[in-house]
């Protein structure tokens, strides 16, 4: 009788998996194929992040090479930009939501660029300090609000930083031992 009982059991428990796969492939409509939409040029490896302008225009960072790539809205690649100064590690991008400035985090600077569209020129328009107890910075994404106050993840330190819409010094906003890595790198 046990061995009925697992049986049937295991008979529901696979078409109850079925009946969900099936569901969630209703729920969500059909898989689509993916389609490359741009490719980056030849040596410039391991894009990190993108971002999409006003006009469609598409800005990829890079983690190696201190590179910007954008690309217009149809993939064709119209500007590498040189971001200079950099460590060369630019990790998440995006538009400021009230002013439209490139912003780029530079891991290895531990830094929020602002970053000039045409030059690739780029001024600190935020440094994350090291906490107590910590032996380095490490920014990694970041978004903002509706005031355009940004927020940086920061998961070397458990934190996530705010600045201020106009930029600066970037102030602990929440920390906690749950938002840090347990691995050597955030990323592993």
């Amino acid at each position: 009788m046990k061995k009925f009982i697992r049986s049937a059991l295991l008979s529901i428990g696979l078409v109850s998996i079925s009946t969900v796969s099936f569901a969630a492939s209703d729920l969500f409509g059909p898989r689509l194929e993916a389609q490359t939409f741009a490719s980056l040029p030849v040596g410039a490896g391991n894009p990190e992040a993108l971002a999409v302008d006003d006009q469609g225009n598409v800005y990829v960072s890079t983690f190696s090479g201190g590179n910007v790539f954008i690309f217009d809205n149809t993939g064709f690649l119209t500007t590498t930009l040189n971001v200079t100064p950099t460590s060369g590690v630019l990790l998440e991008l995006a538009f400021h939501p009230l002013t439209g400035a490139l912003l780029v985090v530079d891991f290895g600077l531990a830094s929020i660029l602002e970053v000039d569209v045409v030059s690739g020129a780029a001024t600190v328009y935020s440094s994350i300090p090291v906490l107590p107890g910590n032996r380095q910075a490490v920014p990694n994404g970041l978004t903002f609000d509706a005031e355009g106050n940004l927020y940086i993840t920061d998961s070397f330190q458990s934190t996530v930083w705010k600045v201020g819409p106009q930029g600066g010094v970037a102030e602990p906003w929440v920390t906690d031992p749950l938002l840090g890595t347990t691995s050597p790198i955030p990323f592993a």
